[in-house]
């Protein structure tokens, strides 16, 4: 099945929707329809990230540059043995990979880690790549075990969605209130230990203010259950020394709020972000004020106004 490009070509016009992002949604769909019929005995793969947030619930209307994922192990293992079912896991996910025409990777193209493991995916491409967007799909599967129940959906590409198809793809996608509550704790130790003369200096963290202020109904539906999930996160962050902070969340969180309110190009690189990203209309789209606002009220009524060191959840 190949993509049509007039189709692609009209609704960029329709939607004002680069046909770049159009062309690698699609795709997009198709690697989650090949990973949905893969199992592995024992592990539960879990969509997770942005486009879980806005292909798998619409709770997000801006692009991702890749595919994220959760590998829950359901067997309590040794260590060596859960080394042996990562490695054998991360075999047979490359090989169903492998098997989706017109798409490809070398073997230089899958780094693995203690955390991990990425894969950078090619595909032909009808249209360019706009200036700053990566022109390949890369797709990152962690190790990091779900702390809330997943929950089964159904994923439509724009093109199915405007041809009126049913939905290519059902996947268990993560929590959006863990998915939040991952994005605070990202949010803050990636500012406070921001480098912009770092080789891998990535101004698209602030995906994450963004995404924060769009999830706002959904942290309010449970805040005591978010605040507990964003420190068990944030606990687990500063167990690895490139995250750490030194700080407790609350303070930390405060801390980011400063050092944001005080670096005009933090306003820049968002406001860059969400014109590059977003296809919300105009008087959707999150603004920086709002965004930061959000986060503000989120570091002072939920993480400085008493202490939940204490907190966890049951």
């Amino acid at each position: 099945m190949s993509l049509d490009r007039e189709v692609v070509e009209y609704l960029s016009r329709e939607r004002g929707i680069d046909s770049a992002f159009i062309e690698k949604d699609w795709h997009a769909v198709r690697v989650l329809k090949a990973l949905s019929g893969h199992s592995h005995e024992g592990i539960t793969t879990i969509f997770t990230g942005g486009t879980s947030l806005s292909k798998g619930r619409g709770l997000l209307k801006r692009f991702s540059e890749d595919l994220d994922f959760r590998v829950r192990f359901h067997e309590a293992k040794t260590k060596n043995q859960l080394k042996k079912k990562k490695s054998a896991f991360r075999l047979s996910l490359i090989e169903a990979l492998r098997q989706i025409d017109d798409i490809s990777f070398d073997d230089d193209d899958v780094k693995v880690d203690g955390l991990g493991f990425k894969i950078q995916l090619t595909y032909p491409k009808l249209f360019d790549a706009p200036n700053g967007i990566r022109p390949d799909l890369q797709i990152e599967f962690s190790f990091t075990q779900p702390r809330l129940e997943e929950e089964y959906r159904e994923i439509t590409s724009f093109v199915a969605e405007y041809k009126n198809e049913q939905p290519e793809a059902g996947f268990l996608c993560l929590s959006p209130l863990e998915i939040a509550a991952d994005k605070f704790s990202s949010l803050v130790w990636r500012v406070l230990k921001r480098n912009r003369e770092d080789a891998k200096d990535d101004p698209a963290m602030l995906r994450h203010l963004h995404d924060l202020c769009a999830l706002q109904g959904v942290i309010a539906e449970n805040d005591q259950l978010f605040v507990a999930t964003a420190l068990e996160s944030f606990a687990q962050d500063q167990e690895r020394p490139n995250r750490q902070v030194l700080l407790p969340l609350g303070e930390a969180a405060v801390k980011t709020v400063t050092a944001i309110q005080e670096d005009a190009l933090y306003r820049q690189e968002y406001e860059q972000f969400v014109d590059a990203m977003s296809y919300a209309d105009d008087e959707e789209k999150i603004v920086f004020d709002e965004a930061l606002a959000h986060f503000q009220n989120l570091a002072h009524e939920k993480f400085c106004a008493q202490d939940f060191s204490g907190s966890s959840i049951n």
